[in-house]
């Protein structure tokens, strides 16, 4: 059987919210996909979509990481990262604070946020763009944000391409299921055999994600 030409298309962001509380954010992203779709596809590239996060007084070091880990994937042949943004924002909520006795203190207060901003729509240009490429046979998204159904459509039907989901978490979303061939979920023993070793060329591992 000769091997599907493939692109894969990472949301950084959604993979990183299922992991975070993890020790697996050490992820080689170029043996992942190839982990889950097995040997009959040909991975010819690897998009990865994020933005760069900002220290907090809580975690100030998180850039320093960010850093460390796109240095690592920098190697990793055939894989482009494709940087989005944070935008900070102020949103109103309702803050309760408890008294005793069942009884809450209750104040609208407004606080700051950042929120990721391009990445949605990276995504579906690369994959729009991508799919006009003949030589390409199969699309595959590895995400389970439902925004992304639209280009998945448009590659299947438009343009032909075998489309695929691989989900971060422990189900495929209905509506990526409709637009595509077939889905896959990331399972603990794919993440655990997908790791980067402890040192890659002069970048060493974060010690707060061991």
């Amino acid at each position: 059987m000769k091997k599907l030409n493939t692109a894969v298309y990472i949301d950084g962001f959604n993979l990183y919210y299922k992991i975070r509380l993890t020790s697996y954010k050490w992820l080689d992203l170029g043996k992942l996909p190839s982990l889950v779709l097995g040997e009959n596809y040909h991975i010819v590239k690897i998009k990865y979509f994020t933005a760069i996060v900002k220290s907090s007084p809580k975690d100030p070091s998180k850039p320093e990481r960010q850093k460390a880990y796109l240095r690592a994937l920098s190697t990793v042949p055939n894989l482009e990262i494709v940087e989005g943004i944070l935008k900070k924002r102020k949103v109103k909520g309702l803050f309760l604070e408890p008294l005793g006795r069942g009884i809450e203190k209750r104040e609208i207060v407004t606080v700051q946020k950042y929120e990721e901003k391009e990445s949605d729509v990276n995504i579906a240009s690369h994959i729009l763009v991508d799919s006009m490429e003949e030589n390409l046979n199969c699309i595959i998204l590895l995400s389970n944000d439902t925004d992304l159904k639209s280009p998945l459509h448009f590659a299947r039907r438009k343009f032909g391409k075998k489309v695929g989901v691989i989900s971060p978490y422990e189900r495929v979303h209905f509506d990526l299921k409709n637009v595509s061939h077939f889905n896959k979920c990331i399972t603990e023993q794919v993440l655990k055999e997908s790791q980067f070793p402890l040192s890659v060329g002069k970048v060493k591992k974060p010690q707060a994600w061991d």
